[in-house]
């Protein structure tokens, strides 16, 4: 069961990943390392739900992930 406050976080999460990448391309662990940075959060409390928002985020079209340059981008 998701409580408010796990939903709370995710949806801050994406905003916050839609935002950065709106300046340039990130490779997930740079990702990682600016989300943990600026959400204020060790970066291994990061990784699961931005794993999350990402695969959430690249199935609904919003963001891409470059295989070839593992870069994760604006969709």
């Amino acid at each position: 069961m998701v409580d408010s406050s796990d939903t709370t976080f995710m949806a801050s999460l994406q905003q916050l990943v839609v935002n950065l990448l709106a300046d340039h391309a990130y490779s997930i662990c740079e990702l990682a390392q600016e989300c943990a940075q600026q959400l204020h959060e060790p970066m291994c409390e990061i990784m699961t739900p931005l794993a999350d928002s990402l695969c959430d985020m690249v199935d609904r079209g919003r963001v891409h992930y470059d295989r070839q340059q593992h870069l994760v981008m604006l969709g």
